[in-house]
């Protein structure tokens, strides 16, 4: 179990986030000063009961919402990638920082040490576009639910002819325009139907 602590600061930190404040702004809103809140975020402090209310009253919360501890659920990789950290990820997670306050990955490929960590604020980036384009698609409902019904799509009309025919949309100038939730859709279609997540594609 997780010490109160830092289930205390890790809620703070991520409700904070999620309101769009800064530290300065929750300090401004809950009479808390900054350094203090920073303090409690890094979990370097017990605050007083008082300071608790304070702090869940900016953020519009209840004080045990503060003390309840966030469940985090097994995420994988929705592709396989070439070079991806699968097998590495015991020993990637002994080499990091117990505490840290953002995460950065330049190459994401699949993701897989981002979804192991699942950090509060990540910044990712990857040369492949279309594999980023699945990544903006997570970060709306829109997207995310066009994305499944365009996968659902290509599952029932899978053939060979069919993935050739996906596979060469790129070759048009209709893919430039296309939506991001079809290229999201095409990338983990051709990702999930060739041999080992590796395709070939025209220059």
């Amino acid at each position: 179990m997780e010490n109160i602590t830092n289930i205390l600061s890790e809620n703070i930190k991520t409700k904070r986030i999620e309101k769009g404040y800064s530290q300065d702004e929750l300090s401004s809103l809950s009479g808390v000063e900054r350094s203090q809140i920073s303090r409690i975020e890094k979990g370097l402090v017990n605050p007083r009961a008082e300071t608790i209310a304070q702090i869940a009253s900016a953020l519009e919360l209840d004080v045990s919402e503060l003390f309840t501890q966030q469940k985090k659920y097994r995420i994988h990789p929705f592709v396989k990638w070439a070079g991806g950290k699968t097998q590495l990820l015991d020993e990637l997670v002994k080499q990091m920082p117990k505490k840290f306050n953002d995460y950065y990955e330049p190459f994401i490929g699949g993701g897989a040490l981002l979804f192991k960590v699942q950090p509060q604020k990540a910044f990712i980036n990857d040369l492949n576009g279309e594999l980023l384009s699945v990544y903006k698609c997570l970060q709306s409902k829109k997207n995310f639910e066009l994305l499944k019904k365009e996968l659902e799509m290509h599952e029932k009309n899978h053939s060979e002819e069919y993935f050739m025919y996906i596979r060469g949309l790129d070759q048009s100038e209709a893919f430039k325009v296309m939506p991001l939730y079809k290229k999201a859709a095409r990338m983990i279609y051709l990702n999930k139907a060739c041999f080992n997540g590796i395709y070939k594609l025209k220059n």
